[in-house]
């Protein structure tokens, strides 16, 4: 799997869309997936996003979190966006806030669902992850202190940071990183100067066919002779009826 961030907009506009035109997201292919870090800083107790898309796609959300002072939200979503160079980002939230910003990443060849996520609003921001050969990482944290802030990631390369300092004090940081091998238990930080308000999601992809996320299995139906088929299996004067159906655990 490879990442690569391709942009990242932010708009202080005190209202409930935010259409962020003409975005980049890299060059096309039939594998890729484009995924959105999207945070907002709001007065009111926590403002969750209602939807999102990418070039006219609609995305899912993969991770969600408000943080404990319920002014700063930060959620990552994903979309199949296999053609088009740029596109609008459109985020919805479910009441008006007042600023929003975003980070837009070109994801190749990870499987359709993240092999896993996490939060915290911990002070620094620390998830321990496990990571497949060949998946990769993005996170995104966010803070609403009125200081300027600068982040040190461990485990994941920094990508942007960005800022709203004037009204809707907000400050926020993108990263990312692929990993050939394995990791069990890593632990990724995002550490921020000045903090009020934590916010911190990291997601993770695997390669595709490959991701069943910790403690997951799969059913593999290549061999599907038994499948839907009843079989009668007489004992005395008993009859037992079963369904074949062999699990391979992974």
């Amino acid at each position: 799997v490879t990442v690569a961030l391709t942009d990242n907009s932010s708009d202080a506009s005190d209202t409930t869309t935010y259409t962020f035109s003409s975005q980049s997201l890299g060059a096309a292919a039939a594998n890729r997936k484009i995924v959105v870090g999207i945070v907002n800083y709001d007065d009111s107790p926590g403002t969750a996003a209602s939807g999102v898309t990418v070039g006219g796609v609609t995305a899912d959300r993969v991770q969600a979190m408000i943080g404990t002072g319920a002014t700063m939200s930060t959620e990552i979503w994903q979309a199949d966006v296999p053609t088009g160079t740029t596109g609008d980002v459109v985020v919805t939230w479910s009441a008006a806030v007042k600023s929003c910003g975003i980070g837009v990443w070109r994801v190749i060849g990870a499987d359709s669902r993240p092999y896993g996520s996490k939060t915290t609003t911990a002070d620094p921001g620390v998830v321990s992850m496990d990571i497949p050969a060949g998946g990769i990482g993005i996170g995104m944290s966010a803070t609403g202190s009125g200081l300027a802030v600068t982040w040190t990631w461990t485990n994941l390369t920094e990508d942007f940071e960005d800022s709203i300092i004037s009204g809707a004090r907000s400050q926020w940081s993108g990263a990312s990183a692929a990993f050939a091998s394995a990791q069990s238990g890593l632990d990724i930080t995002a550490d921020a100067s000045a903090t009020a308000d934590n916010t911190f999601v990291c997601s993770i992809w695997g390669p595709t066919d490959t991701t069943y996320g910790t403690n997951g299995f799969k059913l593999d139906f290549s061999d599907s002779d038994a499948l839907g088929k009843d079989a009668n299996v007489a004992a005395s004067t008993t009859t037992y009826r079963y369904l074949k159906l062999d699990v391979t655990d992974n």
